[in-house]
């Protein structure tokens, strides 16, 4: 990686601003998202419940370093929890915006993909801003 670059990266001291592509998952954010062990700790940690999925981001691979560093960041801790006799992980939620919208990313300590960014908001997304996959999007996360 280029001084520039790595330049860029630590003068954002409070956010990181990622660009991605809407993106249609496999449909398992719409199964965590619904659990009310985890609608709990968003409700009271994010301040919202969020509309029952998640928004797919594929994150363009000039901006996938990035990731690295909001996994290091502190975060905000959602625990996991067993419901059922099943085990549902832990993961870190970060307040973010995209399009003005208040939301949040989460990255779950258990994930199939490293390169997808899953978004949380009490709005459909896809339905609010009239996203499609394909379309280019930016998703300013704070780190505060």
């Amino acid at each position: 990686m280029e001084y520039s670059e790595y330049q860029k990266i630590f003068e954002m001291h409070d956010h990181l601003l990622f660009r991605g592509t809407v993106t249609t998952g496999m449909g398992e954010g719409q199964y965590y998202v619904n659990q009310p062990g985890y609608q709990e700790q968003f409700r009271e940690k994010l301040g919202f419940v969020p509309f029952e999925g998640t928004l797919n981001v594929k994150i363009i691979s000039a901006d996938l370093s990035k990731i690295d560093i909001l996994r290091r960041s502190e975060g905000i801790a959602i625990k996991g929890f067993e419901r059922n006799g099943r085990t549902f992980g832990e993961a870190r939620a970060y307040h973010a915006t995209l399009q003005n919208l208040d939301c949040a990313v989460v990255l779950p300590s258990r994930s199939h993909y490293s390169e997808i960014m899953e978004v949380l908001c009490k709005y459909s997304l896809r339905r609010t801003l009239g996203l499609n996959d394909g379309d280019l999007v930016e998703i300013r996360v704070s780190l505060e």
